[in-house]
């Protein structure tokens, strides 16, 4: 699959179950490459594989994103594998937020083999969890040089649970921020900040 410049999303996961992605390039996304988002209160999507893809673009949004403000159905189940990010967006490479209202789990989502080109904006964290559980593992997070001393890896929030096994990530200004309800796991690996 190659999409080039779509207005908004390079591709729109709203209400499926068993969708695979394989060798989709997409380039020029006027806000998120992936979107994994449940519009309506009776939507949401479930086992979704990504594997093997190019995003190429420098848009405001994020690389992926799972969010949406409706408290519809859980969200999960959800693997993005040897994705590469050729620069990085304007937003952050991994954003998977809490509904407006609502208890809906987010999650689980495994990111694994993946290169994530972090940096673009020095406001957010490359990876933002607020009450989903994400791992990222064999993968690579790279912030650009010059990067502002706060930029963060990570930030959590409202029960999240977020898990780094094995991934070498390089360039940053500070590990990150987590709430007292969060929990954050780095095992193996290598972290080396910025100068």
């Amino acid at each position: 699959i190659n999409i080039t410049g779509p207005g908004r999303m390079g591709i729109a996961f709203v209400s499926v179950n068993g969708a695979s992605v394989s060798s989709v390039t997409i380039d020029s996304v006027g806000l998120d490459t992936f979107d994994v988002e449940a519009d309506q209160g009776n939507e949401g999507s479930q086992n979704v594989t990504i594997s093997g893809c190019t995003a190429s673009t420098s848009g405001p949004g994020d690389f992926f994103a799972d969010g949406g403000s409706s408290s519809g159905k859980a969200t999960g189940h959800i693997t993005v594998e040897n994705c590469t990010m050729s620069q990085p967006q304007a937003g952050t490479a991994i954003w998977v937020r809490r509904p407006t209202t609502g208890t809906v789990p987010r999650g689980p989502f495994l990111f694994d083999n993946d290169t994530f080109d972090c940096g673009a904006n020095t406001t957010v964290a490359c990876v933002i969890d607020s009450g989903g559980t994400v791992t990222v593992q064999n993968s690579s997070l790279g912030f650009p040089s010059g990067t502002a001393p706060y930029e963060n890896v990570y930030e959590t929030d409202t029960g999240a649970s977020l898990t780094f096994t094995n991934d070498t990530v390089s360039g940053y200004g500070a590990e990150g921020t987590s709430d007292s309800t969060s929990t954050v796991n780095v095992s193996g690996g290598n972290w080396t900040p910025g100068t």
